[in-house]
Parts: C-alpha cells; structure tokens; sequence
C-alpha cells in the first residue's frame, strides 16, 4: 500500500511539474545594428527578412527600425509573412500570401504584435511596412546581417531585393516555456517507482 501511495505521489509530482511553465525569457531575438548610411530619397518604404536562431519559439514580438537619432522608429502598419513579398506598399494585407500577423499598434517606437502570434526557431520571416519614410529617417549598413536582406519600395511603387543593404532593426519577444517530451515524464515516474521499491526491499 505505502508502495503504491509512493508511486502515485510520484506521478503527481511529474504531472505537477509538466504543467508548470517553464522560466519565460524577454529580449532580443535577433538584430541589427550595424551601419550609419541613411536613406537620401523621399517616399519610400522599406522591409526586411530577418532568421530567428534556433533556441525558439517566441511571442510577444515586437520589431523596430532604428533612427538617425539611434532610436527605435516605427510607423504605420508591420506585416510580418513567410515569404518575400513583390507587390505595393498598399497592396499588403491579411490576404497577402505569407501572411502571418499586423501589427496591432506602435508603443515606444516600435511595432507591436497582438500577444498570441509566435514565431519558430531557425526560420526566416519576411517583415513589410506600409507608410512612406522620407529622407534620412532611418538608418541602413552595407549587408552587415548575414540572417536576410533589405526591400524597398519608391514612390509606392513594387517592393524589390537590396542585397547589399540591410536596415537596422531590432526584432524582440518572450522565448516560450519548453514543454518536457511525454517520455521524459514517464522516465521519471518509473525512476521514482523504482527508487521507492528499493526502499521497501531494504526494510
């Protein structure tokens, strides 16, 4: 009886501790902040690929360009897609293809995403935004970020490939708990199983 009271403890223990959340991590998932080249057209819109690292996922995001002032510099709307996207600023939507989540709102000079859309490890993601920048809002570098590249669109016009150029940016969020595999669980139940069955035999 005490052996079967042992291990049902013990099962609980194990079903106590998946359910826990694990320790939730905020900062930076990936950026960018090299480079002091800024922008000398008016009307232009821009875009970056960005590549999470493999220690994902992530939620909570947030995104932002950077300023000529160094300062986090947002406006309008972010889009965040799975794959490149070639159409107008204006053309950006829920039914573009790719689509993953908009931004809900602006806090701080920075994007902000609803809480809910998450993003996987070791992806890369495509981020558009669709109000136009003008001359020297925000600051480029010559292909400093190895994880994607920069878009632009002139004068509204079609977004198109800078592979030379990335913006800089910062791409931030909550790194979600790690949920233990069912067979590490049940690996520790029998372990605990066993370590009391020990224990009765000794006495």
């Amino acid at each position: 009886m005490k052996l079967r009271t042992l291990i049902m403890n013990a099962a609980a223990l194990v079903t106590l501790g998946s359910a826990m959340p694990g320790n939730l991590s905020a900062g930076v998932i990936t950026e960018n902040l090299s480079g002091s080249y800024s922008s000398t057209d008016n009307d232009f819109w821009v875009g970056q690929s960005v590549t999470t690292p493999a220690d994902g996922p992530w939620s909570d995001l947030s995104f932002n360009l950077i300023s000529t002032s160094n300062s986090p510099y947002a406006l309008g709307t972010l889009f965040l897609l799975t794959q490149a996207y070639s159409g107008t600023p204006a053309g950006l939507s829920s039914s573009t293809s790719g689509f993953v989540a908009s931004t809900s709102s602006i806090v701080s000079g920075a994007w902000v995403f609803d809480s809910a859309v998450t993003v996987e490890s070791s992806t890369t993601y495509y981020l558009y935004e669709n109000a136009a920048f003008s001359d020297t809002e925000v600051l480029f570098g010559a292909d400093p970020y190895a994880g994607g590249i920069a878009y632009e669109s002139d004068s509204g016009a079609s977004f198109y490939r800078i592979p030379e150029v990335d913006v800089q940016f910062q791409f931030q969020g909550t790194q979600a708990p790690s949920t233990p595999e069912p067979a590490t669980a049940f690996s520790a139940l029998f372990a605990l199983g066993g370590i009391a069955l020990l224990k009765r035999r000794k006495r």
